[in-house]
């Protein structure tokens, strides 16, 4: 059992669970599946370096869209159904206005950005890690299950 509550993991790496849930959502499951079986806190540090760069990438090619029900920064679109396992993620929308005209007129899945975590938080994760391995299992399955608030 970890040695620090639950609530306090959520607390502390929100940031970094909500890197996660954008993967989850995205269906890259692999970083959540190799975070829960991490051993170290190397095997940690690479998943995270690993999630980091790819939403970095993602955030890279995002997308403005405007709707009637807000502005969004999404960094994937997709036209299928939204995933149930996605709320708090992603957003189905009608788009009215958009950094990417294809898609105007269009009803779209946003996909919306993840805030990135500081390197306070990573740092704090890693050694939080280093002293008790089960905090990551506790991220990760945070990152599987559904926020309590959703964004937007």
């Amino acid at each position: 059992m970890s040695r620090i509550p639950h609530r306090e993991v959520l607390r502390r790496y929100r940031r970094v669970v909500s890197v996660l849930r954008y993967l989850v959502a995205t269906r890259q499951f692999s970083y959540v599946d190799r975070l829960a079986a991490a051993m170290s806190v190397d095997e940690v540090r690479a998943v995270v370096i690993e999630a980091l760069r790819t939403v970095k990438s993602a955030l890279d090619s995002a997308v403005t869209v405007i709707s009637d029900t807000g502005s969004y920064t999404c960094c994937d679109i997709r036209t299928e159904e939204v995933p149930i396992y996605a709320g708090g993620v992603a957003v189905k929308v009608k788009v009215k206005k958009s950094s990417r005209p294809d898609i105007v007129g269009k009803e779209v899945v946003c996909y919306q950005c993840p805030e990135l975590p500081s390197e306070g938080e990573v740092a704090r994760l890693l050694d939080d890690v280093s002293e008790d391995i089960e905090v990551a299992r506790s991220i990760s399955a945070y990152a599987l299950s559904l926020p309590t608030e959703s964004r937007g």
